[in-house]
This record gives C-alpha cells, structure tokens and sequence, in this order.
C-alpha cells in the first residue's frame, strides 16, 4: 500500500472539488460523491458538528461543518505543519477525535523512508480544535519490536481506551502482508505495547493486488487488511470492526467486517470472528470500484446512520478516487446492512435532514 497512500497524500489541493457547488439544488438533498480528489482523510462528529481532517504538502488541515457533504478543503484552517516543526513527512490518514475534554490527532509518518512508517499522536488543548495549533505529544510503540504500523483509529469500549491499526507481522521481505491489530492504551499517548493480531488476509477477496487490466502500482504480492473502523452503539448486536480489504488501487478493494460479542474481551483473539464476505463491495452497474476507508457518522438526533467510503470510477489503472456517503439500515437483529453503492444520480437526504425520511 505505500506508493499507493503516498501518492494520495501528495494530491495538490487545486485538484479538490468538493461542497455544495456539485450537490442537488434542493438544500436537503445532494448527490454522490461528495468530494472528488481526496481519500485520506477522516471524518468525526462531535456536538452536533462535523470535523474533518486532511493532510496536504507535510501539514495537516481540519474543518468544522454542519453537514458533511459541505466540506470544502479550501475552506479548511492549519492545524499542524508537521514537515517543517517535527520533520515528518508522508503523511497517512490523520484521525481526529476528543478523550477526556482534550483533542487529538492519531496520524501515520515518517522519516522520508516509508518503511520506517509509525504512528504519532498531536494534541491540543483547546475547547475548539479549530483553536490554537495541535502539537506533537509523541510517537506510539505499538510492540516490543516497533513494527511499522499505520492508520490508527482510537475508541472508548466499556470504559476501557483501544487502538485498532493497521501493521506488518515482521519486517517485509519478499510478500507485504498487513494484518489489522488492537491494543488497550494506557493513556491517550501511549499504549500498552502488547498488540493482538485479530485479522490478517487469508479469503481470495482480501489478496487482491493486481488490477483487473494486469497492472500493478507494486512489483511484489502486497495482501491488504487496513483502514480499521470500531462501532458499536445501543442499536448493534455485536461490537464491529470494519476494515478495507485488498489493495486500495485496485477495484477489488472492498469491506470487510469482523465482529465480536459486545461483553467481551477485545484483546481476546478468539473473540473476534471474521465475515467469511465482504459486507460492501463494488457496483460494476453505476461504475463504483473499490470501496474501501469505512467511517460509520450519525445524524445529530442519532436516528440515522450513514456510511462514508471512498470509491474510484475505473475498474483500470488509471483512475481518481473520491468521497461517498450514503444511509445505511439495521437488521431487526440489530446487525447493520450496509447494502451496496448507490447510483452516483441518485438524491439521498442529508444527514441534517435524513432523520427526517427514516
């Protein structure tokens, strides 16, 4: 995934196009996707408002809006410039989220070299993220051995702080395989240090790395679990993890989901169980390839839930990528139904709106 991600994480904002601009012209409507250009971002709720958080030329940006088909990166206000204060650059998947009445910024970096790919920690103090500049805390050691380790998504469980992430088992050497990993954190800045491996790519959807037209952005078998996304709320049955499976350049990227009973132990491997399936795929109809990067946003009543992904236009080599949303159901169960990708023509209602229409 690392030529992949850095090429992303280069993407000049001129190349951006999101907001209102392209949406319906009834004001509680809009259409697919919501932004063009950009994937490696986060989005997180929090007080009726919707942040999101964007890496561009070694800084990272952030944004507060009411409805997140309005982002508009060129909107979007300085946070840190890690490049130019820490000397970290490649930036991967900034993710923004409050502990305890303090910010925080879970971001992947490195030194120049991407196989020295590790996670960092920023915080800011602030009521408002959008105050003030977010600083670096540290560096998070996820292992004894320090393994590489990216997109880290942190989240409070039954009191108890956790890290999801992305990681290599070892060092790479011929094969890349990434396996997703949890971990309980001792404080938001530091973790336990004992990772437990709970998925690793075993199902011919998970191995995927070769583009449908032959083509290849790497020149050795790269087998993809990344992009871990917990959800659990008193509408599930279970406590979820969704993740991106396959190699993120290709169509064949899609969901996956692993689960686990909401009572127990996470740090259980055998805890969790892995959907012999993707749970959300592509749509080869509407011409939607590879979703992947899964983030789960309630509506502010909290009535409706909606999932973002990001999806290209090309099963070839050569495509863009961009940002969709789309509702989402629960099984009388309570277990959620993601469905499939929804025609980019189609009107959906926005989240302020959508508790409206369920």
């Amino acid at each position: 995934m690392i030529l992949a991600l850095l090429l992303l994480s280069c993407l000049p904002s001129a190349v951006v196009s999101c907001g209102g601009g392209r949406q319906s012209t009834s004001a509680e409507l809009y259409r697919n996707p919501v932004c063009h250009g950009i994937d490696n971002d986060s989005f997180y709720m929090h007080d009726g408002k919707y942040y999101i958080v964007q890496n561009n030329g070694g800084s990272i940006y952030i944004q507060a809006v009411d409805d997140p088909v309005d982002a508009d990166f060129r909107q979007m206000k300085l946070a840190v410039e890690m490049q130019k204060e820490y000397g970290l650059t490649h930036l991967w998947y900034p993710c923004l989220t409050m502990i305890d009445g303090k910010w925080y910024i879970y971001v992947t970096a490195d030194d120049g070299n991407t196989d020295n790919h590790k996670m960092y920690v920023l915080v800011n103090d602030n009521a408002s993220p959008l105050e003030g500049r977010f600083r670096l805390a540290g560096r998070l050691v996820t292992d004894h051995n320090d393994n590489w380790a990216i997109h880290g998504y942190v989240f409070r469980h039954e009191g108890r702080l956790y890290m999801v992430w992305s990681g290599w088992q070892s060092k790479r050497s011929f094969a890349e395989k990434q396996c997703i990993y949890i971990s309980e954190m001792l404080s938001p800045t530091e973790m336990s240090g004992k990772r437990v491996m709970i998925s690793c790519p075993e199902y011919d959807w998970e191995l995927q790395w070769m583009q449908r037209d032959g083509e290849s952005q790497i020149r050795y078998p790269v087998f993809v679990n990344e992009h871990p996304f917990f959800f659990c709320n008193e509408m599930t049955d279970k406590a979820y993890v969704y993740y991106s499976a396959s190699a993120h350049w290709t169509a064949y990227c899609c969901i996956g989901e692993l689960w686990a009973d909401k009572d127990a132990d996470l740090l259980d491997a055998s805890s969790w169980h892995k959907t012999p399936h993707p749970v959300f795929s592509e749509n080869r109809e509407c011409g939607i390839y590879g979703p992947s990067a899964p983030v789960i946003l309630p509506s502010r009543d909290r009535k409706s839930w909606h999932l973002m992904y990001s999806a290209t236009d090309s099963d070839r080599t050569r495509h863009s990528r961009a940002l969709y949303l789309q509702p989402i159901s629960f099984s009388s169960e309570g277990h959620p139904e993601f469905g499939k990708p929804l025609p980019r023509e189609k009107k959906l209602p926005r989240i302020t709106s959508a508790s409206q229409h369920t």
